[in-house]
């Protein structure tokens, strides 16, 4: 399995925002990330964010429809399928009336509508749900929603702003409660529709907190 320090995310995670400000993208633009959960992806986010860009989560598994039309309505600058290459260029100041990500609305009840979050509520967000999941360092998070619900990015800011470790799912969702022991994961965030899948005596004694 791939593994990041906080120091080697932190290195490269900006090492890809001077990357992305050297393509000219910063804190007006909007940038698609269109990638599978692994490290790469987290690195994506991270850097669009050192480089002031809002993202837009793209969920490789939602239906091509579905990612078509977000993107449409979106009108994203970019769309990231992998880690940008390039020299690295100069950030450009954020401030909290800027965007941090765009979200969609399922569009059960007709269209998807987008959702603007600016950075003025984000943190505070985070050191909310921080003591709330009693989440630190020795905490382990299972990332398991899909990126295209904002809670995602929840899980990813709070596991990493509190010190724990975020984990990227290796199995099937079938098989959550052997991910779980293998990964001795401590914290999880899961849609209640999947939760009814599972008896709690399959879930291990390492789970502490389920959210």
């Amino acid at each position: 399995s791939e593994n990041l320090t906080f120091k080697q995310l932190w290195e490269e995670s900006r090492r890809i925002g001077g990357v992305l400000a050297g393509q000219g993208l910063g804190p007006e633009n909007l940038v698609g990330l269109n990638l599978e959960k692994s490290i790469d992806s987290v690195l994506a986010l991270l850097g669009c964010w050192w480089c002031g860009a809002a993202v837009l989560p793209l969920d490789p598994q939602a239906p091509v429809r579905r990612l078509n039309q977000i993107q449409d309505l979106a009108g994203c600058d970019v769309i990231l399928g992998s880690l940008p290459q390039g020299q690295p260029g100069r950030f450009k100041p954020t401030h909290s009336s800027d965007l941090a990500y765009v979200i969609f609305t399922s569009g059960s009840t007709g269209q998807p509508k987008g959702v603007e979050v600016t950075w003025g509520g984000l943190p505070n967000l985070y050191r909310s749900q921080i003591p709330a999941f009693n989440l630190g360092p020795g905490a382990r998070m299972l990332w398991i929603l899909s990126p295209q619900f904002d809670a995602s990015l929840s899980d990813i800011g709070c596991a990493l702003l509190s010190g724990a470790t975020l984990c990227i799912p290796s199995l099937p969702a079938a098989e959550l409660p052997r991910e779980l022991g293998i990964g001795r994961i401590t914290h999880l965030d899961i849609p209640p529709a999947l939760l009814k899948l599972y008896r709690p005596d399959d879930l291990p004694a390492s789970l502490t907190t389920l959210v």
